[in-house]
């Protein structure tokens, strides 16, 4: 009898096994994304306005304040809806594309001799002149962070998401070639990420994802998660 009644409940629950394999509690992400890192660019408008500088030189390789990111983010769903997790990660950014205007290179520099020189060489020089500064930061984040599915389906989901939590972020400014002071800054700072569109599609184990937002890990972000 009791054997019969432990083959019973061994069956059944076998049975039920699919059933919470489908529906999982826990979730692993890793993404990468591109974003924008604001304070670098107030810190360069600083310097274009307190030294005359100009803006939007250096054209080809002009990435003022562009963020790249890596995160790994994990989630427990209590239910369809609703996940609660942590994200953790790191991001760099640079900024150029601020040099001495023309007209005040020119009068330091005696080697043009007639007005032909003189263009010729502005438009090479606006074209592709080389930043008079340079600024690098690069920080490490981790967010509490909490999501929302509005349509949870076995290989598709639509969410919003949104995390608030801290960095340690540090950014140098340094001039090369001119006497432009140098600025550092190194601490804790406020880090937050709000993702209105979230998008996953594929298996119910492993699933590729896609968000935009704003925020530490970018406006655009994606990677792949798996479902445990």
């Amino acid at each position: 009898m009791k054997i019969h009644l432990f083959i019973a409940l061994l069956g059944a629950a076998l049975m039920t096994l699919p059933t919470y394999g489908q529906e999982s509690k826990h979730e692993i992400r890793a993404g990468v994304g591109i974003g924008d890192d604001a304070h670098i660019g107030n810190i360069q408008n600083q310097y274009i306005r307190n030294f005359n500088l100009e803006e939007g030189s250096n054209i080809p390789n002009d990435n003022s304040g562009y963020e790249t990111s890596a995160f790994l983010e994990y989630y427990y769903h209590p239910n369809k809806h609703w996940a609660f997790g942590v994200s953790l990660g790191f991001s760099t950014a640079s900024g150029e594309g601020a040099s001495v205007k023309w007209d005040d290179r020119f009068r330091l520099d005696d080697s043009f001799q007639n007005h032909i020189d003189y263009i010729w060489n502005g438009i090479v020089y606006e074209l592709w002149a080389d930043s008079d500064i340079e600024l690098h930061s690069k920080s490490e984040f981790l967010m509490p962070e909490v999501k929302y599915s509005w349509i949870a389906k076995a290989h598709f989901r639509l969410y919003s998401k949104l995390g608030f939590g801290t960095q340690h972020y540090k950014l140098d400014v340094t001039s090369d070639r001119n006497s432009f002071p140098e600025r550092h800054e190194n601490g804790l700072r406020l880090a937050y990420q709000a993702s209105p569109l979230g998008i996953e599609a594929g298996g119910e184990c492993m699933r590729g994802f896609v968000e935009l937002g704003y925020g530490k890990q970018g406006v655009l972000n994606l990677g792949i998660l798996l479902n445990l």
